[in-house]
């Protein structure tokens, strides 16, 4: 089943509005979700359970990917990055540069500012111009 990227972002969008937090996919909106997703990590005994892990991943997905849709727009897609989809997991990916929006807004939910969405996106941009040598493919 092929995904649709631009709808679950769209659907990110509608929720932050809900919130009066307004995403354009600028770089600048990277910091409303970065401080969106610190709300969640200030409030986790809010979310027991395998209902609340379900919940606060629902969240992740939706952010991540507008993460993702955002640094595809600024930057990415002009350096040859596409969705794609390894065991599963959406990424974003050019040759053996493979970047994992979702699970970064996961671990900035669970783990706090440590694993902020703004230095991440600083450093995918970084990948994608060649700052970094590329990923050593798994094997």
């Amino acid at each position: 089943m092929e995904l649709n990227y631009q709808e679950i972002a769209e659907r990110a969008v509608a929720y932050a509005k809900q919130n009066n937090i307004i995403l354009d996919y600028t770089e600048q909106s990277i910091e409303k979700v970065e401080e969106l997703l610190g709300n969640y990590h200030e409030n986790l005994d809010n979310y027991n359970g395998e209902d609340g892990a379900s919940t606060l991943w629902n969240i992740a997905v939706h952010f991540g990917i507008y993460l993702g849709e955002t640094l595809l727009r600024i930057h990415l897609a002009e350096k040859g990055f596409v969705w794609y989809i390894n065991e599963g997991m959406p990424a974003l990916k050019k040759d053996h540069n493979e970047i994992y929006p979702i699970s970064k807004a996961h671990k900035r939910i669970l783990n706090g500012p440590e694993d902020d969405v703004w230095s991440f996106c600083n450093i995918a941009i970084m990948i994608a111009d060649g700052a970094f040598p590329p990923n050593k493919p798994s094997s």
